[in-house]
């Protein structure tokens, strides 16, 4: 060995010193990749966590916006501040959602005669044609569909505005729908 090359040290609890030809299982192994491995699994997470935000915004960002008409209202959660439960005339599917429970459902959105606002149609099983603006979620209760588009937090103090309005059926969700029928609240509109 020359002045420059670096003597192996013998590992303590084995009492030789681990080959360069380890293989996986072999004492010695972990210990020279445990580096990558540690950079591994934190880029694996950080991936993962990236990937949960955009796609999250995917539908703001490339979604089509519409006006969907709320229902019922809940304005305050003791433990989450100032947020409003939305309801749809769509969500309730009656006992189609009986036997459908865990499985997709998907809403076509017709235009109402004013071009802005939006109407869904009943969940159905069944995928819409392609190119059809829909909203897709889940029938997760008897007799009930979710779309992720039935909470928005508001801020503190205005949502027993939210809550008149529902009453008053003056109360609208814009909604960005993207291609694939995923929907975000954007924000409450009352009219």
């Amino acid at each position: 060995m020359s002045e420059n090359t670096p003597r192996p040290v013998a590992d303590p609890e084995l009492g030789r010193i681990p080959s360069a030809s380890a293989k996986p299982g072999a004492p010695g192994w972990l210990g020279r990749r445990e580096p990558a491995l540690i950079i591994a699994a934190a880029a694996l997470q950080i991936g993962l966590l990236a990937w949960m935000a955009i796609a999250a915004w995917v539908p703001r960002l490339t979604g089509q916006t519409v006006l969907l008409q709320v229902e019922p209202v809940d304005p305050r959660d003791l433990f989450r501040g100032d947020h409003v439960i939305l309801g749809y005339s769509f969500s309730r599917v009656g006992s189609l959602g009986d036997d459908a429970q865990g499985a997709p459902a998907y809403v076509t959105l017709a235009p109402e005669a004013d071009g802005v606002h939006y109407r869904g149609g009943l969940p159905s099983i069944t995928p819409p044609p392609p190119g059809t603006l829909h909203l897709r979620g889940t029938f997760d209760a008897p007799g009930r569909a979710t779309f992720g588009i039935e909470t928005f937090y508001v801020q503190e103090g205005t949502g027993h505005q939210y809550e008149q309005a529902v009453r008053d059926h003056r109360l609208w969700a814009e909604i960005a729908v993207s291609p694939d029928g995923r929907g975000a609240v954007k924000r409450l509109v009352i009219e």
